[in-house]
Formats: structure tokens, sequence, C-alpha cells
């Protein structure tokens, strides 16, 4: 699942410049598969993610990101 793989490897390094970006692309695919009103919860928590990313929030942006994960099936 791509979105899993995005919050992954945004949780790796909330810092890298291009954490919005995986994430971002995570949340179109899972769009262009129509996954999104399956995970409603996590896409939503991406979605905060991502506010408190662009705010420059780590904290809040990792907790969002942790229970959007939490939601998410694991990958592998």
């Amino acid at each position: 699942m791509k979105l899993a793989v995005a919050v992954d490897r945004a949780l790796g390094d909330l810092g890298a410049p291009l954490a919005v970006a995986e994430l971002t692309a995570g949340l179109a695919w899972t769009a262009a598969l129509g996954e999104t009103c399956l995970l409603t919860g996590a896409v939503a928590d991406v979605r905060r993610g991502i506010e408190a990313l662009r705010a420059g929030e780590l904290g809040t942006a990792a907790n969002a990101l942790e229970a959007a994960r939490s939601d998410l099936p694991t990958t592998g």
C-alpha cells in the first residue's frame, strides 16, 4: 500500500524537504486506486500531518502520521 510506504518514509525523516511531497503522492495513489473511502481516518490523519509539516510543527505532524500509520496495513 503506497500510503503506508509514504507515511513510513516521512516518519523516518520528518524534516526532509520531500516529506510533504512523499505524503501527497501517497494520498494521490490512494485516490487513484479508489481506496480513499476505505481509509478515511488514515487519510484525514495524513492530511493533518501535511498541514503540520507545512507549519513547521514536527511534533504535531509526527502524532498525526503515527495515528495514520496505526490505521494502515503493514508494508512488506
